[in-house]
């Protein structure tokens, strides 16, 4: 009797532990049943595509000419190297303008890239401005009218434009304005007074000195 009760208790435990593997084997289908079906609904991975390159940025022939405008109140030198080597290009006033090859011109913005960003040159093709990275600071320099009409106290707007200018493009509209009313030139000082608000220092103390010095 009591080996029969053993072998009851046996079967009966076999039989839970069969029980109990049966529910794990059905959980673990259910688990890959779950990933499988999450495969099939999950999206395809998209493939960004390399956007196509717009005629605007396609090269400009070495050969082509492009008007390059001094903004200097001086005598302009630029060279296709750095340190005043290669090749010279001079410009002996504010707003002469020169037929320069985009070939001479890329070389010319390499080894004066400062002179560049900071407005001593204009350069009139704006393909060729953005071929040469130079479109942020172009947003911001004035071209040869703008300086003019400031000068000539002929563009009130023009402030405001002036004001956004980069400082060493500032110095030169102001070293003009210096220059042309020490030589007895008309001005409106309404808006020389704006201007040394904008500029940070008094033009017509700075228009006595120089007068003073002449």
């Amino acid at each position: 009797m009591a080996l029969k009760a053993e072998l009851e208790k046996e079967n009966l435990e076999l039989k839970e532990q069969n029980e109990q593997l049966g529910k794990e084997v059905e959980n673990i289908k259910k688990m890959l049943e779950e990933i499988m079906s999450s495969k099939k609904s999950a999206p395809e991975p998209k493939v960004q595509k390399v956007e196509e390159p717009t005629t605007d940025l396609e090269p400009i022939p070495q050969n082509k000419y492009i008007r390059v405008t001094s903004l200097c109140n001086s005598k302009l030198n630029l060279t296709t190297e750095k340190y005043g080597k290669g090749k010279p290009f001079v410009f002996n006033q504010f707003g002469q303008t020169k037929n320069l090859t985009f070939q001479v011109l890329e070389e010319i913005v390499g080894a004066n890239r400062k002179m560049a960003e900071n407005g001593r040159f204009f350069i009139q093709d704006k393909h060729a401005v953005k071929l040469l990275m130079l479109e942020d600071e172009y947003s911001k320099i004035l071209d040869m009218d703008t300086i003019t009409a400031i000068v000539d106290s002929k563009d009130s707007n023009a402030l405001e434009v002036f004001k956004m200018t980069p400082k060493k493009q500032q110095d030169h509209v102001v070293s003009m304005i210096i220059k042309k009313v020490v030589n007895g030139g008309n001005i409106d000082y309404n808006q020389l007074h704006a201007i040394s608000e904008i500029y940070g220092k008094d033009l017509i103390s700075e228009i006595n000195k120089a007068k003073s010095n002449k």
